[in-house]
């Protein structure tokens, strides 16, 4: 009797419980194919369209095939997750977003602004490129691939950039600029826990980029990173006095070739940099376990610049550096502007 008794206790306490949702598997491509359920395969995608405006937190959104975009424009923007529920884009084996140009100073091939809980994975191979812009090609613009603004609980790994802004620099005749404002990926604003992981970077002004305002733990490793002015820059993102970034950490990357950035010089390729431009910034990263090999360029400051300026009052740089390989010797492969320990 009293085992029929907690069974029907149980019974009651199961239906009587809140009903849990389920994460699902959903199948994007650029066009959406019919039947466009979005379920079981590519065979069933869903639009680009569609996941802008219908994708949730808690699911698994696969990208399908070829995405062509037209020259400065956004394929997705990322719909926010919740905690508990995170929003995951998933490339699918050789899926690409390909374009003359993606996106400009503040957009992306991808874009994340004001959001939480979202993953952006590259799976195996996933790439996102540009065909047509840098010194000598059709364009000569901002370009991003992942654009990440004002978020918190955000991950982006296992993705492949290529091709961003291809520079002239190795020429002596090279004045081109259209590049500076270009980059792999950049996390901008007051953005929050943040993991940038594992991804493979070539051709950008920065590979990698914390823009930061009032930022707090993140977190840049295991990324490899080529042919950039700057590998990895972490800067004060604004004109206002007293930005800040606390439990920034830079490790276990690997970054190397400046040479096409070297001209013209105003740009001072670097490794990792490091930089809280106005008075009152307060900015004290971790660098450490990074390899950074090869010719940076003749306008290289140094594999790893930790630096001030451009405001007045007093700035709070303190870069914590330690065991890093730095593979070539330059005249000063570690370049300081400030106190540092």
């Amino acid at each position: 009797m009293g085992v029929l008794r907690n069974l029907l206790f149980a019974l009651v306490l199961l239906l009587g419980a809140p009903t849990l949702a389920l994460s699902a598997d959903i199948y994007i491509n650029q066009a959406g194919t019919v039947p466009d359920t979005g379920l079981d395969s590519c065979d069933n995608a869903h639009s680009a369209a569609w996941f802008n405006a219908n994708a949730t937190g808690g699911n698994t959104y696969h990208l399908c095939g070829t995405f062509t975009g037209t020259a400065g424009s956004t394929m997705l923007d990322v719909p926010t997750g919740s905690e508990g529920n995170v929003l995951t884009v998933l490339f699918e084996d050789d899926a690409v977003l390909t374009a003359p140009y993606w996106g400009g100073t503040y957009d992306g091939a991808i874009n994340v602004k004001t959001k939480s809980y979202v993953t952006i994975d590259g799976g195996t191979n996933g790439l996102i490129k540009n065909t047509a812009n840098g010194s000598a090609l059709a364009n000569q613009q901002d370009s991003k691939a992942v654009y990440v603004v004002d978020s918190s609980h955000i991950e982006i790994k296992n993705l492949t950039v290529q091709d961003i802004y291809n520079q002239c620099g190795a020429e002596e005749v090279c004045t081109d600029t259209g590049g500076a404002g270009t980059s792999g990926i950049q996390v901008r604003g007051d953005s929050t826990n943040v993991l940038v992981h594992d991804n493979t970077v070539t051709a950008a002004r920065a590979g990698i980029i914390l823009s930061f305002m009032d930022c707090d733990t993140i977190d840049i490793y295991s990324n490899t990173i080529s042919d950039t002015c700057w590998g990895i820059a972490a800067v004060g993102g604004t004109g206002i006095l007293g930005d800040a970034a606390t439990n920034v950490r830079i490790y276990g990357n690997d970054i190397t070739g400046g040479s096409n950035w070297q001209k013209p010089t105003s740009y001072h390729s670097n490794g990792i940099v490091a930089w809280a431009p106005r008075g009152g910034d307060i900015f004290s990263p971790d660098i450490y376990n990074n390899y950074i090999h090869g010719n940076l360029g003749a306008s290289a400051t140094g594999y790893i610049y930790c630096t001030y300026g451009g405001g007045t009052g007093d700035t709070s740089t303190s870069c914590n550096i330690y065991n890093n390989i730095l593979n070539r010797v330059l005249s000063s492969p570690i370049h300081f502007r400030q106190r540092h320990r």
